[in-house]
């Protein structure tokens, strides 16, 4: 895990009531500003909906010993005998999961190298929405 998602997973822990849309916006290469911001907030108005926002972060394991990490395990050998076509994007700015993470990703399951979205965080949606539909509509098309 890089050390912005040790940062990251550290906030949450000690965080009671998570600012979801500012944590969006930080997590993207270009502010997506306030209207977006607040439609992240909006599922989670009070402290107690954002429990499993809060949840999340902290069950990843980090090590092979945690809970969790032999069912991803599982899942990771499942992915590498799976040959359906894969078109894999990954955010050529994302300091979360960087490209580095995405490319070890690929090798371990077998596929060729996510094609990187330019100056895309790790809300790639929010930074390349446009550019990513149509590089899925055009893989789409071309299957």
């Amino acid at each position: 895990m890089t050390d912005a998602w040790k940062q990251f997973r550290d906030f949450v822990e000690r965080t009671e009531d998570l600012p979801v849309g500012f944590l969006v916006r930080a997590a993207c290469k270009t502010d997506p500003g306030d209207e977006v911001a607040a439609a992240y907030e909006a599922p989670f108005p009070t402290v107690d909906s954002k429990t499993g926002t809060r949840a999340f972060p902290l069950m990843l394991p980090t090590s092979p010993e945690d809970p969790g990490a032999a069912e991803g395990q599982r899942v990771l050998e499942a992915l590498q005998g799976d040959r359906r076509p894969t078109l894999m994007l990954w955010a050529d700015s994302d300091n979360i999961i960087p490209p580095k993470t995405g490319e070890r990703f690929a090798e371990a399951i077998g596929r060729e190298k996510p094609k990187p979205v330019a100056n895309a965080g790790h809300f790639l949606q929010e930074d390349a929405g446009e550019e990513i539909g149509r590089e899925i509509a055009d893989w789409l098309k071309a299957g």
